[in-house]
C-alpha cells in the first residue's frame, strides 16, 4: 500500500509554539546552519568527503535573473545520464547529564506512544532510515526512504521519474557519548513534559570536542547526534524561550558534515518524534556545505515577518508544518520541505518537482515572493 504523506499541522508561524500551562514559550525547530573549521579528527589524514555534486540555475524570480551554482549532497539529477550513491550516516546518542538529571536516547521511554521504546529505536525504525513505498503530490516516488523520495520528488520534471537517481542513507549506531551541562544546562518542567536546555556555545563545543574523540568516523560519513527531549539556548546562562532543537555544519579541509537533532516527546513542541532528524538530514542533502545561496525568501516558517534569509535551506521555510507517516505500530511527524524551484522561480516559472508542486505536501502552491516583505504565492 502506497504511504501518502499526510499533512498534519499547517501554519505559516516563523516558529513553533509551545503552549504551557503558565503561558507561552516560544521554540524554534532548529538554529541556522552553522560553518566551523577544525583539524581532521583523531588527527586522521584528509578522507574523501561524501558524494557531492554541482549544479547551475538562472534564477527567475525577482529582478537579478542571474545564475546561482550550489553543491548537493549524492548524485547529479541535472545529469544526461543519471545514477545513484549511498550515503552513510553515523547515529550517535548523545547522553546529557544536567546537575543529576539525565535525558538518555538509548533508554526505554513509557510517556504516551512511545510505549517503551527508546529513541534510537524509533529513529531507526522510521521512514527515514527503513525505505517505504511513498507518494508526494499525487506522484508514485518508489520504496525509498523519505529523503531520497523528497529529493526524487523535487526534481521529477528533470530526472523524468528516472529510479536511477536515488540517493539512499546507510545507517549504523555508534556507542553512546555523554554530555555533563554543569551550569551551562538547565531543566524545564518535570514527568513526560521534562525538557533539559543546553547553552548553544557549550553544545556547538561539545560537538566539536566529541568530533575529534570519536574513533572510525571519517569525512566520507554524515554524523548524526541525537539527544532526546533537550533543546538549546542562545542564551547564556540558558533559559527556556527561543530554544532550538538541531542544526547541521561542516567542519574540516575534507568537508566533515555532521548535525545536532532531538527526538524530542515532551508535548511542549510542535516538532515532535523525528520531525528534526528529517529536517537535518534533509538540508544536508540540499545544502552540505552550508553555501548554497538562493534569492532572497523570508517572512513565513522559521524567518520572521520583517526578516530575510538568501540560502537553500529546504526545511526552514516550513518549521512547524509536518507530515505524519505510520510506520511499525508508530506515528512518525517529519517536517514538510519546500522544493528547490520555490527558492529560484517567478510565478510564472513550472516547478521541477512532481505535479508542478512547491512543496512535499501541498502547502505552497506557488513559489517564494521576493523579499523583503517575503511570503509565498
Amino acid at each position: 500500500m502506497k504511504k501518502t504523506v499526510v499533512l498534519v499541522t499547517r501554519t505559516a508561524a516563523a516558529i513553533a509554539v509551545a503552549i504551557l500551562s503558565a503561558g507561552a514559550i516560544v521554540h524554534p525547530q532548529s538554529t541556522s546552519s552553522l560553518k566551523t573549521a577544525k583539524p581532521e579528527a583523531n588527527g586522521a589524514k584528509p578522507n574523501a568527503s561524501i558524494p557531492m555534486s554541482t549544479y547551475s540555475v538562472v534564477a527567475t524570480k525577482g529582478r537579478s535573473k542571474k545564475p546561482y551554482t550550489g553543491t548537493l549532497a549524492g548524485t547529479n539529477p541535472f545529469a544526461t545520464t543519471l545514477s545513484g550513491s549511498t550515503i552513510p550516516v553515523v547515529v550517535v546518542p548523545v547522553v546529557v547529564n544536567i546537575n543529576g538529571t539525565v535525558f538518555d536516547p538509548t533508554a526505554p521511554n513509557y510517556c504516551g506512544a512511545e510505549g517503551g521504546v527508546d529513541a534510537i529505536t524509533r529513529i531507526m525504525q522510521s521512514p527515514i532510515v527503513e525505505p517505504s513505498p511513498l507518494t508526494f503530490n499525487g506522484i508514485d516516488v518508489g520504496n525509498v526512504q523519505y529523503v531520497d523520495g523528497f529529493m526524487r520528488a523535487q526534481f521529477w520534471q528533470t530526472i523524468n521519474g528516472n529510479p536511477a537517481y536515488t540517493n539512499e542513507f546507510s545507517f549504523s549506531v555508534a556507542p553512546p557519548v555523554t554530555i555533563t551541562a554543569g551550569t551551562s544546562g538547565i531543566t524545564y518542567q518535570n514527568g513526560c513534559q521534562q525538557l533539559g536546555i543546553l547553552n548553544q556555545s557549550f553544545v556547538h563545543n561539545q560537538i566539536l570536542s566529541l568530533l575529534q574523540s570519536l574513533t572510525g568516523v571519517s569525512p566520507s560519513e554524515i554524523v548524526m547526534f541525537v539527544t532526546n527531549n533537550v533543546a538549546i539556548s542562545a542564551a547564556s546562562p540558558p533559559a527556556a524561550p527561543g530554544t532550538a532543537l538541531g542544526y547541521h555544519a561542516v567542519t574540516g579541509s575534507a568537508p566533515q558534515v555532521y548535525a545536532v537533532a532531538d527526538y524530542n516527546t515532551t508535548g511542549l513542541l510542535k516538532a515532535r518524534n523525528t520531525t528534526v532528524v528529517s529536517h537535518e538530514l534533509a538540508e544536508i542533502m540540499t545544502d552540505p556545505l552550508t553555501t548554497n545561496a538562493t534569492p532572497a525568501w523570508g517572512g513565513l516558517g522559521e524567518v520572521p515577518v520583517g526578516s530575510c534569509q538568501s540560502n537553500l535551506e529546504v526545511a526552514d521555510p516550513l518549521v512547524g508544518t509536518q507530515v505524519a507517516i505510520s510506520q511499525n505500530g508508530y506515528t512518525y511527524n517529519l517536517v514538510e520541505l519546500a522544493y528547490f524551484s520555490w527558492f529560484f522561480n517567478a510565478q510564472t516559472t513550472p516547478s521541477l518537482a512532481a505535479n508542478g508542486a512547491f512543496s512535499s505536501n501541498d502547502t505552497f502552491r506557488g513559489p517564494s515572493m521576493a523579499c523583503p516583505p517575503g511570503g509565498t504565492f
